[in-house]
């Protein structure tokens, strides 16, 4: 089973989109407030797939590979994860530059959210967000979360957005 939205489809992430995923992961602006910062080549990138991919092993969940409907272009990734250090499971979404503005992440959220609570009955999602990253809080509210604290997260300022399973819309 998969999240499901009205312009996306959602897949497992496969050896095959290293490259596409790099495009995203070396980019400055894309990455400006990722805790785990730029990648600066393929092999580093190749590492981060394969993270992801033991996740899914470890845990039978983690990051989908977003498409549209048609499959033809791929957006970006949005997935649900257990973080060391956290108890709260974590949601991020990267969507590619080139797709900006246009409420994908926010859909990506709200339908890995909504499979979070229906299919793997989590009782709390939470997003670990850079203070000055507007876009990725204002994604968190689209989804439906609100804000719950400040806080230091490997020795940087985060804040942290939370939703419960009764407040999904």
């Amino acid at each position: 089973m998969k999240p499901i939205s009205k312009r996306l489809l959602f897949r497992e992430i496969e050896e095959s989109d290293v490259e596409i995923l790099h495009d995203s992961f070396s980019d400055p602006e894309t990455m400006k407030y990722w805790l785990g910062g730029l990648t600066s080549s393929i092999e580093e990138t190749r590492q981060k797939v394969e993270e992801m991919k033991k996740h899914w092993l470890e845990y039978g969940h983690g990051d989908w590979i977003i498409t549209s409907k048609d499959g033809e272009d791929i957006l970006g990734y949005c997935g649900l994860h257990h973080v060391e250090e956290m108890e709260e499971v974590n949601i991020s979404y990267v969507i590619n530059k080139k797709f900006w503005g246009k409420g994908l992440a926010s859909e990506a959220a709200i339908a890995a959210i909504q499979f979070g609570f229906e299919h793997l009955e989590f009782k709390q999602v939470v997003a670990v967000i850079h203070p000055e990253n507007r876009g990725s809080a204002q994604v968190a509210l689209n989804s439906g979360m609100n804000f719950w604290k400040e806080f230091t997260w490997k020795e940087q300022a985060r804040l942290a957005y939370q939703i419960f399973p009764q407040s999904v819309k």
